[in-house]
């Protein structure tokens, strides 16, 4: 946990606040050490020019100093009544051993100073914000993530001066400490409601409809699963569950999926608005379980136990390439896959099994021994599956393709039936 307080003016800004404690029910050795240095490392954000607001102070805590006292900056403070966008100020880098979420506390609450993860640093279209424990943001050990802040001093009038004569923007506002609190605590992630450190979950899901003629792309809501609206009819091949291997790229709204072309089967397919016939990447066997993860099409191609990654190029959303990654050891009939972003654990479900992979970035580092059987029957064996907001969190959904009926399915394996159903869809994602 990292601790400052705010003092800050139309001329000044500063923090004094730095790493301090940690506690538990058990013998403990902490050291104290410089906030770069800390397991949680607070410092000037890398690379940015506003870096240097963020200062280290003498105690080793770190400083946002937007003030004259801050040798080095040429400029004295922020303007009266304008609101000053400051982008990338200050560094949170989780330096222990274990997943971490992060958040900022900040008083006052009235939305003069707020700290935020600028779009661009999260490869976003908007702002994330940072302050309060809903909006905390998970960190893979090395992870970091600088942080932005905007001050607003429109309709506070130029004079800030508090009753000790120091310009202090924060005393305007309140009288109470003004403490800024960052926070960082394990066991806190994924973030509820999120697949990720920066992918929000999401309510809507997509599925392909199944059955002669059908093949229609349509949206649907959970946690209680209800077909909101058609998407486009893909259905070009008239075979009963096909088109299949659906999965979603949320960065671009690209949906991507496998169908029969005149080039054969297991060509995959981009839609983005309008479909794209982009190349084949099985050896001959048809698209069925497939999932998304970071810029990667992951799939098993219908019939084989070959677990397979598309690296996807983000510009266009041509292949790349198409490597292996592992044999699962159970054949994918007409099953899928779903993956949890945020310890990059693959889930899948075929007719036989409901099992997991653990993931590396290097496909190369996957062996067999990162495959797991979890069951061999059940709810959890034989469905459609994707992880979806539910209503204590993340869910992962399993769907009958041949009922319509829905499951909640347990990571464990477990599984309850919901009590909606819904038309049938071949895959989902």
């Amino acid at each position: 946990m990292g601790m400052g307080g705010i003092a800050a003016g139309s001329s000044a800004l500063v923090g004094s606040g730095a790493f301090t404690s940690v506690s538990a029910n058990r013998n403990v050795a902490v050291a104290v050490v410089d906030d770069p240095n800390a397991l949680l490392g607070l410092g000037g954000c890398e690379g940015s020019p506003n870096g240097q607001y963020a200062r280290i102070q003498d105690n080793g805590a770190m400083a946002i100093d937007l003030s004259e006292s801050n040798n080095q900056i040429d400029g004295e403070g922020v303007n009266p009544d304008a609101l000053t966008k400051i982008r990338d100020v200050f560094q949170i880098k989780n330096q222990g051993t274990q997943e971490t979420a992060v958040w900022i506390d900040v008083d006052p609450v009235e939305d003069r100073v707020e700290f935020y993860l600028h779009e661009q640093e999260l490869d976003e279209n908007e702002n994330a914000k940072i302050i309060g424990y809903d909006n905390r943001v998970c960190l893979d050990v090395g992870d970091s993530v600088c942080v932005s802040m905007d001050i607003d001093t429109r309709g506070l009038g130029s004079d800030f001066t508090n009753e000790d004569g120091v310009n202090n923007l924060m005393k305007k506002l309140g009288d109470s400490d003004h403490e800024m609190v960052i926070n960082a605590m394990a066991g806190e992630c994924p973030v509820e409601g999120s697949e990720g450190s920066s992918e929000p979950t999401s309510d809507t899901l997509w599925g392909i409809t199944r059955g002669n003629g059908a093949g229609e792309l349509k949206s649907f809501t959970v946690p209680n699963p209800s077909v909101d609206s058609e998407i486009i009819d893909f259905d070009d091949s008239g075979r009963q569950n096909f088109p299949n291997g659906l999965a979603y790229d949320p960065e671009n709204e690209r949906w991507y999926y496998g169908d029969t072309t005149d080039a054969g089967d297991g060509v995959l397919h981009l839609y983005d608005g309008s479909v794209t016939e982009l190349q084949q990447i099985t050896d001959g066997e048809d698209l069925a379980g497939a999932t998304w993860d970071d810029g990667n099409y992951y799939f098993i191609p219908q019939g084989t136990s070959k677990l397979k990654r598309a690296e996807i190029d983000e510009s266009d959303g041509s292949v790349k390439s198409v490597d292996d990654v592992v044999d699962v050891g159970s054949n994918m009939t007409l099953g899928d896959l779903a993956i949890a972003h945020e310890n990059s654990v693959l889930y899948g479900s075929s007719s036989s099994e409901f099992f997991k992979v653990e993931l590396s970035e290097n496909t190369d580092d996957v062996s067999s021994s990162d495959v797991e059987t979890i069951i061999t029957s059940g709810e959890a064996v034989g469905k459609q599956i994707a992880f979806g907001v539910g209503d204590d969190g993340k869910v992962l959904y399993g769907h009958d393709a041949n009922s319509g009926a829905w499951f909640e399915i347990e990571l464990d394996g477990g599984a309850s039936q919901l009590d909606e159903s819904t038309e049938t869809f071949t895959d989902i994602a």
